[in-house]
């Protein structure tokens, strides 16, 4: 392989590993949002998702 073809083919494998890396930078940023948006303060100021929030208070909701 000459020089060139190998510096294309270097260039190439940087630009993907970048847009990989960025991909799942906003990948895992969306993740966050969304975890966080779904975290609710309960009383005990334990943090928990929506959903064990609604099922600790059915817990506590006497039947």
């Amino acid at each position: 392989m000459n020089k060139q073809l190998l510096w294309e083919v270097f260039q190439e494998k940087n630009l993907f590993e970048k847009e990989t890396i960025n991909k799942n930078e906003n990948l895992n940023f969306r993740k966050s949002e969304i975890l966080n948006s779904e975290l609710v303060n309960d009383s005990s100021n334990e943090l928990v998702s929506v959903n064990s929030y609604f099922q600790i208070l059915a817990s506590r909701w006497p039947r």
